[in-house]
């Protein structure tokens, strides 16, 4: 079972760009992140939420401060100061009130809802952003590095094994921010964020720089484990990973 962002959730018009005077007030200090200034974020008009469509494999949910996890299933309310977790071989797919982004929970990931944003604190979450027209709501994702907001982009952000921050944007526009620097995504374009520095210069996602054998094994390396490989390796590598994965639209393990 493959899920792809352009087949499943359809097309949406007028994709924005994101400008930081559009996303501007001040989100500096997290318990989580240490000090990151540079991006601010609008506050929603409603809470935020994630509205569970689907679960597959075996996610679970449990209050921030509670000691025990409970099972997640479809049509439950993932709540602000609650987290989730998924397991090998599973991931969860929501919808992230008040707007109509569609939100993909990777395998071995665990995020938290807050009121204004998703803090992923390991593994991966995949997000297609759509909007009511008129509507600009700006979404954020958090990592413990940096900061990601879009309006209508589609983005991918990874907490990888070794520390580092992954953003990759496929459609539309994504700010990316740490240590007082912004940069943005467009279409096509990732960036690295390693803790304490700031984003990387943003880069094609692309596997032009890998030669074929590596492709072939890489290819098969992200078929079997929808993933990056759990050890550092050169931006070129993660790169094409990276196209990999998009081309697969976030491949749900069988």
């Amino acid at each position: 079972m493959k899920w792809r962002c352009y087949l499943k959730w359809g097309l949406f018009g007028g994709l924005i760009a994101i400008t930081i005077c559009g996303i501007v007030v001040a989100l500096s200090r997290t318990g989580i992140c240490g000090e990151i200034t540079g991006i601010e974020v609008k506050p929603a008009p409603v809470g935020q939420m994630l509205i569970v469509t689907s679960v597959i494999g075996r996610g679970e949910i449990r209050e921030r401060t509670a000691a025990t996890w409970q099972l997640l299933r479809a049509r439950m309310t993932v709540m602000p100061d609650y987290q989730v977790r998924t397991e090998k071989e599973s991931a969860v797919e929501a919808r992230w009130e008040p707007t109509q982004t569609r939100v993909k929970i990777s395998h071995d990931t665990l995020i938290e809802m807050r009121s204004d944003r998703i803090a992923v604190l390991a593994g991966r979450i995949w997000v297609c952003a759509a909007q009511k027209p008129g509507e600009r709501i700006p979404l954020v994702i958090q990592t413990p590095n940096a900061y990601v907001a879009t309006e209508r982009g589609w983005v991918s952000v990874a907490q990888l094994p070794w520390g580092w921050s992954l953003v990759s944007c496929d459609r539309g526009n994504v700010s990316v921010a740490a240590r007082n620097s912004v940069v943005i995504l467009r279409g096509g374009e990732m960036t690295f964020v390693a803790p304490g520095m700031r984003p990387d210069t943003p880069m094609k996602i692309t596997c032009g720089a890998i030669d074929w054998n590596t492709r072939i094994y890489l290819e098969e390396f992200v078929k079997r484990c929808q993933d990056m490989p759990p050890r550092p390796l050169s931006r070129e590598f993660l790169s094409c990973a990276e196209r990999l994965l998009w081309d697969a639209g976030g491949v749900v393990p069988k």
